[in-house]
Formats: structure tokens, sequence, C-alpha cells
């Protein structure tokens, strides 16, 4: 077997330098980093990482890949911090705003985000929902879906959509 020619190598090697300095591999480490982080329980941390794969790569497949790990993180940090901080004010409206507009981002397929409904909205205050409704009426890819949510003592119990089933657990 021939060894291949040094030239060949060489632009082999800055080939996947160069694929590293652009980034390319930057979406992986970041959702193996936050998914290191959240099995560490350091949700800061995993929120952090899994949502700055949205800002800068919101195209990727990492980008669904880390929503429900993000919406899980985001849940854990709304509960800690809700009882210290105004809901609609500070980091908790902030990050409300940005998982309710990753969320919007996967409706423009045919079918309604299931999975990713369930991972946002499933035992989270109604008011989340709400305001997930009104950013929607602007955006008709979400509107033509007619998303409910049924709430029990003010907690979302399940979200459905106007063309498929419940959406409970």
């Amino acid at each position: 077997m021939s060894r291949p020619h040094p030239i060949v190598l060489a632009l082999l090697a800055s080939l996947i330098g160069g694929c590293a300095l652009l980034g390319l591999g930057e979406p992986r480490r970041l959702l193996d980093q936050g998914t290191d982080s959240f099995q560490a329980k350091d949700f800061d941390a995993a929120y952090r990482d899994l949502s700055e794969i949205r800002r800068r790569y919101p195209e990727s497949s990492e980008s669904r890949q880390a929503f429900p790990i993000a919406a899980s993180a985001f849940k854990r940090i709304y509960f800690r911090d809700r009882l210290t901080q105004n809901e609609h004010t500070g980091h908790l409206a902030e990050m409300s705003a940005f998982m309710i507009d990753w969320f919007g981002s996967f409706f423009g397929g045919p079918e309604f985000p299931e999975a990713e409904a369930r991972a946002l909205f499933l035992g989270m205050p109604y008011t989340l929902f709400q305001e997930f409704m009104a950013r929607a009426e602007t955006r008709p890819e979400i509107s033509r879906w007619s998303p409910r949510a049924e709430k029990d003592d003010g907690i979302i119990q399940s979200i459905s959509s106007g063309h498929s089933a419940s959406l409970a657990e």
C-alpha cells in the first residue's frame, strides 16, 4: 500500500485546521459541553452553552438537538429563581422570550413540533404559554396550528394543536 504524498497530507491538514478556524466543529463542542454541564447539574452553564448554539448556529442540526436540553435547564433555572425575581423582568423574562423564539423556529415544517412543545411547556406556568400565543399572533406559520394548552392550578398539563391529538405526557 502506498503512502499519501506529503503535499496531500499538508492540504488535508490545512483543510481540517481551516474547518476548525471557521467554527464548523463549534456547535458539536457546545452541545457536548452543554450536555455535560446539564448532567453535572450546572444548569446555568448548560443553558449558556446550549443557547449559544441557537444564537450562533440557528440552522444547525445541533440547534434542534440542543433545544430539549436547554428547555429543561431553563425550567430548572426558572423554578429556582422565580421567587427571587419578577418573571416579567430581568433574566427570566429574557430567557422566556429567547426560548419562545427558539421554539417558534420549529414551525417551518409540515409537522407540529410536538416534542419541542412538551419540552418547553409541560409543567410550566400558563403565563409562559400566554406569552407564546401573544407572539404567535404575528406569525402565520405558528397560528395555522391553533396551539392550545390545558392547565391545572395555573400549570400547563398538556399542549395540543388544532391539527393533532393532545400532547400530554
